[in-house]
Order: structure tokens, then C-alpha cells, then sequence
């Protein structure tokens, strides 16, 4: 892959109002402890979700529960947000923690890789692929199979999400 992220999916009504009215949908952390995206999922129920890169083969691609808040701690607390760091055990599970006076509860997490591919046809028919422009016709069906051809464009054809503009560039290019 491009590059590793640990996806910290977690609650936290109070985060919306230690940001002081700063509102966006993404908010990047940059400290000592972590650099992180933290995209704001729903507001209302304070759901977010932390993008943690990481970097195989130097860290593993799994989290435990600590772990998982200790990185939730850096991005609301900073650096010193693992010094403040107190989990709650329930049972066998640890899905609530606080730091800093801001209490959160760790809903998932799991890890996923950044990828990038190139189409080798822009479209496909039954019969092969035709190439698109120029001089070569193209139309909607493939001839004499009844079937429709699929063309995919815009953010339908990216892998990379659009949020925060990173696929803007080919977007207008569609």
C-alpha cells in the first residue's frame, strides 16, 4: 500500500466544545506524541474518527484497547495527554478512558492501507476492451451483445476518499 493508518472510530461529546467553536469536518494533529487526521463523523452524537498512520514492517498493524486510547489522549490532550491517561476496565473490555478532564469511549478500531491502481481501458465490453476519444467510436452497448458498458468517473474512480480535497485534483480533471 501507499501508506498504513490505524481508523480509531470513537465517541466524545465533549470534544466539540474544547475545540471552542473552531468546528470543521477535519482537524489535524500534529504533536510530539502522534500526527493524526481526525475527521468528524457526527457531530451530534460527538462520533469521530481518528486516521493514524503507521509504518510496516517497524509497528505492528494492530491496537490494543490501550494503545488505541493512548493515541486518542495525544490528539485531544497533546504530548502530555499519555501522562493524564485514565482507563476505565469494564469487565474484559476498556472502551472508556479520559485525559485532560475529556472522558471518550474507543468504539473500534482496525487498520487499513492506502492503495493506488491503474485502469489498463478506460472501457470494458464482452469483446475486450475499446479505447475512448479520437477517432475510435464509441457507444453505450456493446455491439451485438445487448449488454451496457460501465464508465466510471469522477469520485466513483478514485480509491483515495474525497474528503479534505485530496481527490479535488482529479475530480476536475474528470
Amino acid at each position: 500500500g501507499l501508506e498504513s493508518f490505524h481508523s480509531i472510530h470513537f465517541r466524545c461529546p465533549a470534544l466539540l466544545d474544547r475545540l471552542e467553536g473552531r468546528g470543521a469536518m477535519l482537524y489535524f494533529v500534529f504533536n510530539p506524541s502522534t500526527i493524526a487526521c481526525i475527521v468528524a463523523h457526527d457531530l451530534r452524537n460527538g462520533e469521530w474518527v481518528a486516521q493514524v498512520p503507521f509504518f510496516p514492517p517497524t509497528q505492528p498493524g494492530t491496537l490494543t484497547s490501550n494503545e488505541a486510547h493512548a493515541l486518542v489522549a495525544a490528539c485531544i490532550a497533546g504530548s502530555d495527554g499519555a501522562a493524564d491517561l485514565k482507563i476505565e476496565p469494564d469487565g474484559d473490555a476498556t472502551r472508556f478512558a479520559s485525559a485532560a478532564g475529556v472522558r471518550w469511549e474507543v468504539i473500534s478500531s482496525r487498520a487499513w492501507s492506502m492503495d493506488g491502481a491503474v485502469a489498463s481501458s478506460f472501457v470494458a465490453s464482452p469483446g475486450g476492451s475499446q479505447p475512448v476519444g479520437g477517432s475510435t467510436r464509441s457507444s453505450t452497448r456493446s455491439e451485438g451483445s445487448g449488454h451496457a458498458r460501465v464508465l466510471l468517473a469522477g469520485d466513483s474512480a478514485h480509491q483515495m476518499p474525497p474528503s479534505g480535497g485530496f481527490g479535488l485534483n482529479t475530480g476536475l480533471q474528470d
